[in-house]
């Protein structure tokens, strides 16, 4: 068998299932091989494989040189374990093929009962390769093979004639190149096979499943080493196998540890930055510790609190629940809004001067007159925002059901804008589904929301909205028509949002509903679509009086940045300002878009006392 006993074992035991067959392939089909295996290392070098196909030596082992380059066909293996799906590797290629049909017909892989049965003997056939190219002085430790390969499996030899090692728990120099062990037998070693160039050597029964084999450090320039392995899917003998390599590693590394162990080892002095790794690892224990100390006694704490809890439950008598109460939205005062003709035109009353509108009405032509933002908008919408804009933030945290359903079935890479964009709760939906979204709005509170949040946002009014006809591939418009005081103005915010979606593409409006006794979840009633609705605004820090918050947002006021008509709530702790809105009935919003040329409501609903609509532009 060509094997080379060493001076403590007797010479006529055997492994059962250890085969070796010389001069298996010739000269000729030695070179070809060899000649495309550097063709595939130069590739592999250049990443020019698929996937992990050429894996380069680890640098961690380099210094021990017991690392060398690989090339592997059919299934990808690191550190003896099978990685099915996780790494790619390519097929095995044909002149491997070739040579594997060789090795069948040779009958290198049938079993010792089966010579006879032609049909047996070829039956087993390795669709897996790994390819060892060992420089000179590289090595592969002590091993049993992954019980995922079938048995049995085996190794071609090129380029040289080298030794490899078989044993029961082969004991080598720990931490250090095994340069000794060809002149010596190591502990646990058994034997000794030398093989030659264009040998083949067979691994199966106990050679592959019970004994480990090692590579002895290379002492030609370069050894090629070509490992043919079938995978086995049968659970049956797949768990069997699995089972007894297991144990026999265990054993094997238990007995390495334990003599491992009983080397005698010298302190080393400890370095600066040892000390340094110690100190902060004790001072993370010790923290552990306190952590773990503070949260029992939390724990007990709770159970104690709960336990009290139960005892005066049972002690006094049932409360009845609370019944719902919702808030009631008052109308809008008389005068705050512009009076309307028979047409539905705003109207100059008498009672009415200019400044209430801000300009003149006899001084803008009709385009201004709808452009020019009244007084009710600017001071009880958008200053409003500003002024609340970080405590709105902390409780609008997330899309509407109805809104998150319309841009999961929008375009996933679409150019989307936001119109009234608020805080950039919506625009989240837009970016995890793969979209580029840009918003706006014109309160300067809620936008500079949206900046430290890393969107792309700016100030804008949604009546003239800064971009481009026809860019946008849909558009949202959430929660803003119903700040908006004239149905001028919304015909016009309606038109503005259409005219920069492409032809085809979609815009969502969504407004408060009047009924919302239909399944609004805000808790107010109202009691006219013209209406103020309070917000109330806690003091910005712990202990302040709402009094004192008062006079910060005042000091706003004198800049224009905030709302006169705030009061103190002193039974809520809060300052109170009014939200101008004009809620909706069913079948209003449709309507605005009846005014509106190459448009068409394709959808309309109502959703969490929101009615909204879908509008295609045409």
């Amino acid at each position: 068998m060509g094997a080379k006993q060493t001076k403590n074992r007797k010479t006529e035991r055997t492994i059962k299932g250890l085969k070796l067959y010389e001069d298996v392939i010739d000269t000729e089909t030695h070179d070809e091989l060899v000649k495309f295996i550097d063709e595939q290392l130069v590739r592999g070098r250049k990443n020019e494989l698929i996937g992990s196909t050429y894996t380069p030596i680890p640098p961690k082992w380099d210094s021990r040189k017991q690392g060398r380059e690989m090339l592997q066909y059919g299934t990808y293996t690191h550190s003896n374990r099978v990685y099915d799906h996780e790494i790619v590797v390519e097929d095995m290629p044909d002149i491997l093929n070739v040579l594997v049909d060789e090795l069948v017909r040779f009958g290198v892989f049938a079993c010792d009962d089966c010579d006879r049965d032609e049909k047996k003997k070829n039956s087993f056939r390795p669709e897996s390769c790994t390819v060892n190219i060992y420089e000179k002085g590289q090595w592969l430790p002590p091993h049993v093979d992954n019980p995922n390969f079938s048995r049995p499996f085996c190794t071609v030899s090129l380029c040289a004639d080298e030794y490899t090692m078989f044993g029961r728990g082969i004991v080598w120099p720990e931490g250090s190149v095994p340069d000794d062990v060809h002149d010596k037998a190591s502990e646990g070693e058994e034997y000794r096979v030398l093989c030659k160039k264009n040998s083949v050597i067979v691994l199966g029964g106990d050679a592959g499943d019970v004994y480990e084999h090692a590579v002895l450090p290379v002492r030609a320039e370069r050894r090629i080493s070509l490992t043919f392995r079938k995978r086995d899917f049968n659970k049956e003998s797949l768990k069997k196998r699995t089972e007894l390599t297991e144990s026999v590693r265990r054993e094997y590394r238990a007995k390495r540890k334990e003599v491992y162990d009983a080397i005698p080892k010298e302190p080393e002095p400890e370095t600066e930055r040892e000390r340094i790794a110690r100190e902060r690892f004790e001072r993370k224990k010790e923290k552990e510790r306190r952590k773990i100390e503070t949260l029992e006694k939390k724990k007990t704490e709770a159970e104690t609190l709960a336990k009290r809890a139960e005892e005066k439950a049972l002690t006094n008598k049932k409360k009845e629940p609370k019944a719902k109460t919702h808030k009631e939205c008052l109308p809008v005062p008389e005068g705050l809004l512009l009076p309307k003709t028979e047409h539905g035109k705003a109207l100059r009353t008498s009672t009415n001067t200019p400044s209430d509108f801000e300009t003149s009405s006899s001084s803008m032509n009709g385009s201004e007159k709808v452009n020019k933002m009244p007084k009710v908008e600017r001071e009880y919408v958008q200053k409003v925002y500003d002024v609340v804009a970080k405590q709105w933030h902390g409780t609008r945290y997330r899309s509407w059901p109805a809104i998150e359903k319309f841009v999961a079935n929008q375009p996933h890479n679409g150019f989307v804008a936001d119109v009234g964009c608020g805080n950039g709760k919506n625009m989240i939906d837009v970016i995890k589904g793969g979209g580029t979204v840009v918003g706006m709005d014109f309160s300067c509170g809620l936008i500079d929301i949206c900046a430290e949040q890393g969107f792309e946002v700016q100030v804008a009014d949604a009546v003239m909205i800064p971009y481009r006809s026809r860019v946008f591939d849909y558009a949202l418009n959430i929660a803003v028509l119903h700040h908006i005081s004239s149905e001028e103005r919304r015909i016009r915010m309606c038109e503005e949002t259409l005219r920069i979606v492409k032809v085809g593409g979609v815009a969502l409006f969504c407004a408060w509903a009047y009924e919302q006794d239909k399944g609004g979840v805000s808790g107010h009633d109202f009691l006219a679509q013209d209406v103020l609705v309070p917000f109330h605004k806690r003091p910005i820090e712990k202990g302040m009086q709402p009094s004192e918050q008062k006079e910060l947002d005042d000091q706003m006021v004198k800049e224009g940045k905030a709302p006169s008509h705030g009061e103190v709530d002193a039974e809520k702790h809060t300052v109170v300002y009014q939200r101008y809105c004009h809620v909706y009935k069913e079948g209003e919003l449709e309507a605005l878009f009846e005014k509106i040329e190459h448009c068409k409501v394709i959808a309309s609903y109502f959703d969490f006392g929101n009615w909204c609509v879908e509008v295609r532009v045409t």
